[in-house]
């Protein structure tokens, strides 16, 4: 399979989009493709401003005003390029995200702080905004997968478990595991995770060096660690991706 990147210029705006769409076709005519998919140009700067300047406390409304017209100005150009390109239903996914990052801002101008989870939620989600704008556009090209990068969910037990014997994880925060269902049934068809296999594994260390203070070999802390990491891996196949037994 032959792995197609576009950077944030490919992806910054609707000319470039369809430029790339193009590439993604005459590739797809000689080999099996994957596509992946950054944030749209300067995207990733301006939510790394935006976070700096929250926690000085500067105005939210502002970052995500600016965010949302860059990108509904993406989707009203495509419109006019694909006049079957379905804004609405591309505007109704993407809504949720500004309406999430408006939200983490919020909380970072509050608490002058940006925890690292919530500061690695804000900047993924230049990729989650250029995702349902690609399904959209997918659904008018032959058929291409879509990779999704930065998808743990941080699930609140593992954190729980972090803190409870000695960690410092306060307002940990991912991508929910029901998004990744919905995008494992859309263009998108290999999701990266990362994060919740190190957090099941350091939960499952700190607890065990918790219980066995006396224990330092790392045959017998890596075990359950092992057994954790196989648990997630499980159930992110099984319960969050529908991909068991499809190898």
């Amino acid at each position: 399979m032959l792995t197609l990147k576009f950077g944030g210029t490919s992806m910054a705006d609707a000319e470039c989009i369809s430029a790339s769409a193009k590439i993604i076709i005459g590739r797809a005519e000689k080999d099996r493709v994957s596509v992946i998919a950054s944030a749209a140009s300067g995207v990733s700067n301006f939510l790394q401003d935006s976070i700096d300047s929250c926690i000085k406390g500067e105005s939210v409304e502002k970052f995500v005003q600016e965010l949302k017209q860059k990108h509904y100005s993406i989707c009203n150009s495509l419109v006019k390029l694909h006049p079957d390109f379905n804004i609405q239903r591309v505007l109704d996914k993407i809504d949720g995200i500004f309406t999430e990052y408006e939200k983490l801002l919020n909380g970072v101008v509050a608490f002058s702080e940006c925890p690292d989870t919530i500061y690695c939620r804000i900047m993924g989600m230049g990729e989650l905004l250029s995702n349902p704008i690609l399904e959209e556009v997918s659904k008018r090209l032959p058929g291409f997968p879509i990779v999704l990068h930065g998808a743990s969910s941080v699930i609140p037990e593992f954190v729980e478990e972090i803190n409870k014997y000695g960690g410092d994880m306060p307002n940990a925060i991912g991508i929910p595991e029901e998004m990744l269902r919905q995008a494992a049934t859309m263009a998108v068809c290999k999701i990266n995770i990362d994060s919740d296999l190190r957090l099941a594994m350091t939960a499952a260390i700190r607890k065990h060096l918790y219980e066995y203070p006396s224990h330092f070999d790392p045959r017998q802390y890596l075990k359950p660690a092992r057994e954790a990491i196989e648990g997630m891996v499980e159930h992110k196949i099984n319960t969050v991706l529908g991909c068991g037994g499809k190898a």
